[in-house]
């Protein structure tokens, strides 16, 4: 009687052929994730029926996203994106109301994770700025002999239930006072424009907090080293950067914290935790 086992020679040689078709197999990632996503109008506290939705996709930050599917939501206001693969890409949830844009921020869908319930609130406008105020002024100074190099991170927060939308013509939005001197403004985020009577931020401003970040240069013979700043509103907390630490620096209603290390760089930490 002859026998045939898989670990003669011509077993081995079917062993490893199916071992292969096993390891070269794709795996395909499974598409049962799920974005369940409710808007509701954080004004009023009522779900939006019938408000479209779209949803974005990307792999990574260096990728574009793009737009996979677009719908209405039912009458509690919810949408249940299915179907959609567990392969750890990134997605967005935006809508418009009232013109203003929303965007939930990044949701995965991974293996673990393949179910996300998301809650996004829009709101109703004010053209008022009464709930406006400046929780955080960080002034960040790179000095050179003859120039201050100035970034500002002004965190702005609306402690009202509406979004701030300036109507046209009426400055246009929140007001920043630029030091005497100031040159080649770089806005660093979308909605800033030079005028007149400073840095403009024109983009509607929904309840929470918001960044407002711009940067300018100061010729230091110009202000004849003294670098004076016009608050046009009240700032909660106020912190200044200065590199390099070594800098000599004179300030008023400001504490010296000493020196901080931020990555490579060391700074001379100045600040008010009482506000200005």
């Amino acid at each position: 009687m002859i026998k045939s086992s898989l670990f003669s020679p011509s077993g081995l040689f079917v062993f490893y052929i199916l071992s292969f078709f096993l390891i070269a197999l794709p795996v395909q990632a499974q598409s049962d994730g799920r974005i369940i996503v409710t808007i509701t109008n954080g004004t009023t506290g009522e779900p939006l029926a019938g408000q479209t939705v779209f949803l974005q996709r990307h792999r990574d930050e260096s990728e574009a996203a793009e737009v996979v599917e677009q719908a209405l939501t039912d009458r509690s206001g919810q949408y249940v994106f299915s179907n959609l693969p567990a392969d750890g890409a990134h997605y967005v949830v935006e809508t418009r109301y009232i013109e203003i844009p929303y965007t939930t921020g990044h949701i995965a869908i991974e293996p673990s994770t393949a179910q996300q319930d998301i809650e996004l609130n829009v709101y109703d406008i004010t053209t008022e700025d009464t709930d406006l105020s400046l929780s955080a002024l960080h002034l960040v100074i790179e000095a050179s002999p003859t120039l201050l190099d100035v970034t500002e991170i002004l965190v702005v927060r609306n402690s009202g239930t509406r979004s701030y939308f300036p109507p046209p013509g009426v400055d246009d939005g929140m007001v920043f006072s630029l030091p005497a001197g100031a040159f080649q403004l770089q806005p660093l985020v979308d909605g800033l424009e030079r005028k007149e009577q400073g840095v403009v931020y024109s983009n509607p401003i929904p309840p929470g907090d918001a960044q407002i970040v711009f940067r300018y240069n100061v010729d230091r013979g110009s202000v004849d080293q003294l670098l004076s700043k016009q608050m046009n509103y009240d700032v909660g907390r106020l912190q200044v950067l200065i590199s390099p630490s070594s800098e000599k620096v004179t300030a008023s209603n400001l504490t010296n914290d000493g020196v901080q290390q931020i990555g490579d760089t060391s700074y001379l930490l100045l600040s008010n935790s009482v506000g200005l």
